[in-house]
């Protein structure tokens, strides 16, 4: 399936049974913090990309991949800050039930040999289970992030809502409304892999209409339901 392009956007499409985005000339990160309900492999072939996670700096380099685990936080700021902000890589999404044992912790790790192709994409089948086994077992960083949406204890529910957003936001580096759009979001990703039209999507989960779903998705993948739908659908 060819990538649907928007300019300043992300591109996405299928690649060996995985979904791999990739972002076109004019973008440079995720508008906001947000999380994958996959394991995400963010993988830089040239220059440097930089993430916040805990609110905390991670630097990419090339050659290198950050392996964020599923539900997990984080915020894609592009190129390195004081830098161009030129760099060049991919972002592979890794459905948690086919990798068998999945990350805890957040990590850098070197690429394996013979995983970039002469394009600067992958350059063969990837073992999403080999691949993770191989960043676990070379991470040079290990950051431990609560994942999204994990419930509170009785005494804390007790608590305010205002406790509730800072302890939540320091915790996980997002907020409870941001979490339950960004949730919502990610199944509006699945729906559309599924072939529903983009105004179905937004109806079935809440959204107010197709225009409030377009701008939550573009705020958090970085494009909008329909160029997604029409890359992902065969």
């Amino acid at each position: 399936m060819a990538e649907t392009k928007t300019r300043g956007a992300w591109l996405y499409r299928r690649w060996a049974g995985l979904e791999l985005g990739r972002p076109d000339g004019g973008a440079r990160g995720i508008g906001r913090a947000h999380f994958h309900d996959e394991v995400q492999i963010a993988v830089v072939t040239r220059g440097c990309r930089s993430f916040e996670v805990a609110g905390a700096p991670v630097d990419v380099p090339a050659g290198a991949m950050l392996v964020v685990p599923a539900r997990v936080a984080h915020r894609d700021r592009g190129g390195r800050a004081g830098e161009t902000g030129d760099w060049a890589g991919f972002n592979l999404y890794l459905p948690t039930g086919a990798i068998g044992a999945e990350p805890e912790d957040v990590l850098v790790a070197p690429l394996p040999d013979g995983l970039i192709g002469c394009a600067g994409g992958p350059g063969r089948a990837i073992d999403a289970s080999g691949l993770l086994a191989h960043a676990m077992a070379n991470g040079r960083i290990g950051l431990r992030q609560p994942a999204c949406g994990a419930p509170d204890s009785g005494t804390e529910a007790a608590r305010s809502a205002a406790w509730h957003i800072r302890r939540t936001k320091r915790a996980t580096g997002i907020t409870p409304y941001a979490a339950e759009v960004t949730a919502r979001a990610n199944r509006a990703r699945r729906m559309l892999c599924a072939g529903h039209a983009p105004a179905d999507v937004a109806a079935a989960l809440g959204f107010a209409d197709q225009a409030h779903l377009t701008r939550q998705f573009r705020l958090c993948f970085g494009t909008t339901p329909a160029a997604y739908r029409r890359a992902m659908v065969a």
